[in-house]
């Protein structure tokens, strides 16, 4: 079971916004509960900060420049910077505004939100919720997750603040370096760990050779060439190159090869660019 510890550090004196000027002073407190119990009353901090532990090691963190005091629950944060602590990397995360709820001990960011890896992921939206205590993000709102040389934009996400495994809800395209975008209207999970990547729901390959398009797809990646290396499409798979076209239930794409392999019954249409010669010289 996690424990974690909840640490307040308040510089200044809180100055009631429902009339009263008391005489300004420092004080720190390990507990909320009195503060905010005073119906319609709200309060100014200067500073916030707070941090969670676990096992003596600490998980994460949570500083806002300024603070107002909604109630015994609700905090509303200005300049936030937070911070999770994993095993492999620290991700940090910003935004103009936001509040904390103590009693679910999600964080609702707005405004110019960023999260950064220390692996170099990023990401960049204008709304997230993030609860540090159950290491998860989400939101409704577009998102844009930068990685390598893969770029990701899509509505509604949820995942890890690592961003190693990431779920997309819809309206994605995958932007990969140099000349190849990928999109699909239904949910793409990606899991930069194992570099795959599952799309659904009218999925479409487009590069310089040709499209493909398909009912879903997975996609693998090349982490040291940083590119594509296998794409499995299946359901009603048709790959277009040039005004030639094929059609199969599956098909297997090997991007280095510049390979196809179809199956289920595969159909071929090409058009012969001979024939239009000729008919042109009679």
């Amino acid at each position: 079971m996690k424990k974690f510890k909840f640490g307040f550090i308040f510089i200044c004196l809180m100055i009631l916004l429902a009339g009263c000027a008391p005489k300004s002073s420092t004080q720190e407190s390990d507990s909320m509960d009195d503060i905010g119990s005073e119906e319609g009353a709200q309060q100014k901090l200067l500073t916030f900060s707070l941090s969670g532990t676990e096992e003596g090691k600490k998980k994460w963190d949570l500083e806002g420049e300024s603070a107002d005091i909604l109630s015994s629950e609700l905090i509303e944060l200005s300049n936030i910077k937070g911070k999770t602590y994993n095993k492999d990397n620290v991700i940090t995360l910003t935004a103009d505004s936001g509040t904390f709820d103590r009693n679910s001990n999600d964080v609702k960011l707005k405004s110019n939100v960023v999260a950064v890896t220390d692996d170099g992921a990023r990401l960049t939206t204008d709304k997230l919720n993030w609860n540090a205590q159950k290491e998860e993000v989400w939101t409704e709102d577009i998102v844009n997750v930068d990685r390598d040389n893969v770029k990701v934009k899509g509505t509604g996400i949820t995942g890890h603040p690592s961003l190693e495994q990431v779920k997309f809800e819809q309206d994605v395209t995958i932007d990969i370096a140099p000349s190849t975008i990928i999109t699909c209207d239904g949910a793409l999970e990606i899991d930069y760990k194992e570099s795959v990547a599952y799309l659904n729901d009218n999925v479409e390959v487009i590069d310089e050779r040709g499209k493909l398009k398909a009912d879903k797809a997975c996609v693998y990646f090349d982490k040291e060439r940083k590119e594509i290396k296998k794409v499995i499409a299946e359901g009603n798979v048709s790959i277009q190159r040039g005004e030639n076209i094929t059609y199969s239930e599956k098909a297997i794409y090997y991007a280095k090869e510049a390979k196809v392999i179809l199956q289920g019954r595969p159909k071929f249409i090409i058009y012969s660019s001979i024939q239009e010669d000729n008919d042109g010289l009679n």
